[in-house]
Order: C-alpha cells, then sequence, then structure tokens
C-alpha cells in the first residue's frame, strides 16, 4: 500500500477535468494500491494528524511506502469547519501579528475575530517551534523510516533549508532536494518569484513534469537515485495563466 500525506501538490482533486489522466498520482493509482490524504491548502500540522493515527493504529507495514510532501510550516490545523481554509490565517513575523487574508471567506474572518487572541498567543508561543518544524518533521520521517522499516520519500515546498539532507538518502528513505514550488515557478519564464497569479495547473504543475514525478517516484522506489531526471523549466509565460478561467491562486505560500 502507498500512502500520500500532503496538500495541493498531491491532492488528487485539484483542479480536474476529464484530461487529468497525466497527473502523477491518477498514474500512481492504476499501478498501485493508494491511499491519499493529501488535502489542497493544508499543512503539516494536518497531514501528521493523519499520520499520527495511522501509526497509533499500527496501519502501516514494512511493505508499505510513503509519500510525505511537507508544505507551509505556518499552516496550523486550527479547530475549524474546513481545514482548507487555515491558510487564510498567518502570522506576520514582522509586526508580530496574526492576519487573516483578505479574500478569506467571511465564515474565517469571522472565526479569526472570534479567537484573535487565542491565534495570536498560540503563534507567538510556538514562533520559533514553527519556524523549525520542517527539520524535525524531515528527522521524524527520517527516523521512523527506520523503526518502521518503511520507505518513505519526502518532498518539501516553500521552505529554503540551511542544510542539505542528501546524506540521509538510502534504502529506506529518500529526500528530493529541491523545493517543489521552485519547481512550480521556474516552469513560467518570466515569472518574478512574488506576483499572485491564477493558477491553472494540476497540482501547480505542467503536464511535462507531472509525467517526471511519476517517472522519479518509480526510480526512487527501485532506489536508483541516480538516475532521477530533471524536471522541465520555461514552459509557460505569466500572461498564459492571467487568460485562464478554470483557477486556483500562486505563488504558493
Amino acid at each position: 500500500m502507498i500512502y500520500v500525506f500532503g496538500d495541493s501538490y498531491a491532492c488528487p482533486n485539484y483542479i480536474m477535468n476529464k484530461n487529468d489522466e497525466y497527473m502523477w498520482t491518477k498514474k500512481l493509482e492504476k499501478k498501485f494500491k493508494v491511499i491519499n490524504f493529501a488535502l489542497s491548502g493544508t499543512g503539516p500540522h494536518y497531514s501528521f494528524k493523519k499520520f499520527y493515527e495511522m501509526m497509533s493504529k499500527k496501519m502501516f507495514d514494512s511493505d508499505d511506502l510513503i509519500i510525505f510532501i511537507i508544505s507551509g510550516n505556518d499552516r496550523i490545523d486550527f479547530k475549524f469547519e474546513n481545514p482548507q481554509h487555515i491558510t487564510c490565517i498567518g502570522w506576520n513575523q514582522n509586526k508580530k501579528i496574526p492576519y487573516v487574508d483578505s479574500n478569506a471567506q467571511d465564515s474565517v474572518k469571522d472565526y479569526f475575530n472570534l479567537l484573535y487572541s487565542e491565534i495570536s498567543f498560540y503563534f507567538m508561543t510556538n514562533e520559533k517551534e514553527i519556524e523549525m518544524s520542517v527539520y524535525k518533521n524531515i528527522g521524524l520521517l527520517f527516523l521512523l523510516s527506520k523503526l518502521l522499516k518503511i520507505k518513505t520519500i519526502v518532498f518539501y515546498t516553500s521552505e529554503n533549508l540551511l542544510y542539505n539532507f542528501n546524506s540521509l538518502n538510502d534504502e529506506k528513505f529518500y529526500i528530493y532536494d529541491k523545493s517543489l514550488s521552485n519547481i512550480s515557478g521556474e516552469e513560467i519564464f518570466d515569472y518574478d518569484g512574488e506576483s499572485i497569479f491564477n493558477d491553472f495547473r494540476h497540482n501547480h504543475l505542467s503536464k511535462q513534469n507531472h509525467i517526471i514525478f511519476y517517472e522519479n517516484l518509480l526510480k526512487i522506489l527501485s532506489n536508483d537515485y541516480n538516475n532521477l531526471s530533471n524536471f522541465e523549466k520555461n514552459i509557460f509565460s505569466i500572461d498564459q495563466f492571467n487568460h485562464k478561467t478554470e483557477h486556483r491562486k500562486f505563488i504558493y505560500e
């Protein structure tokens, strides 16, 4: 069994239509038995709750595979009716205050205003823990791959990591050394790294890179780490995104 944890980079229904069969999640499901817990808009706080639940029930087996996408650390899974909306609530590190996006749903704004002091207290108390949690998360997944003897493949999204984790790679653990958000951004030749635009791509990736993603996964599964294909760059211009009607916003944060 393959278990997938993550956000919109792995969410199976993130922008779907009848031409979505090239998505790496769909191709994976055709070849293997897959349970996909990924949900767009969520972060590691949400994903690890699902992961811990599986651990507590001893659902993992040594023949299983875990694919874990570690997304933005500040995506806290506050007790809200829809976990996909929590990314509208964040933390301004410079001003040391929480914020809610202006385009958030009214229910999210009401939730934010009602619990402002509690949300602020949480972020202030856990600021450094949140900042460093990507390293703890990688370390935990590496440790459990050894203790549970489960092949674990890790990707990360928007973090600029301080360390190179390639030395951890072995027959039971692999971490890809480039962020998925950088791969998404490099598909657009005139992207400045900051602009917000309407993203029509399935899981923020082109068809070409979905195929490469899937083929690389198969290589990683067979421990063929030295022959992974590079992701393609300079596929779109930003103008192509602004003229599409089916979309989600990007940049990925």
